[in-house]
């Protein structure tokens, strides 16, 4: 329903600048948010699960990262799906799955957990770039004259 009112009270160039300022507001929040935890991990580890767990504060510190990619690629895909590109989008998240298994097998065995984190996030930059094609494929289909 956000997305129909959305593009009912606007300009098709209108909505589509609305379209690309939303996900960069997204990945912004994302990325602040990111650099909070970064910053606390420390702490934020010890005070949730205790001493035992500081081993997993450097693979928290990766990981943490997918924040602003994930934001942004949560709000693509439902407007790619919102669209009918399910079936591209389908497509691109099969292959990226399979990267990923590809990079958790090389990465896990040369260094471990964190190993595993980096291909993760490798792997979500990955989908964030098929996306973010997609959607400008989408835009450029549209008549905006």
């Amino acid at each position: 329903a956000f997305l129909s009112t959305y593009s009912a009270a606007a300009t098709c160039r209108e909505f589509s600048r609305r379209l690309i300022a939303l996900a960069l507001m997204l990945g912004a929040a994302g990325v602040i948010l990111s650099v909070i935890l970064y910053l606390s991990s420390d702490s934020l580890i010890v005070t949730l699960f205790g001493e035992d767990y500081t081993g997993a504060i450097s693979s928290f510190r990766i990981i943490v990262w997918l924040l602003p990619v994930i934001f942004v690629t949560s709000f693509l895909g439902r407007l790619l799906i919102f669209f009918n590109y399910e079936w591209p989008l389908a497509k691109g998240l099969l292959a990226a799955t399979l990267m990923n298994a590809l990079l958790n097998w090389v990465l896990i065995r040369l260094y471990g957990i964190e190993g595993a984190a980096v291909a993760t996030i490798l792997t979500e930059a990955l989908i964030l770039v098929y996306q973010s094609l997609l959607v400008i494929i989408l835009l450029r289909s549209w008549s905006c004259d």
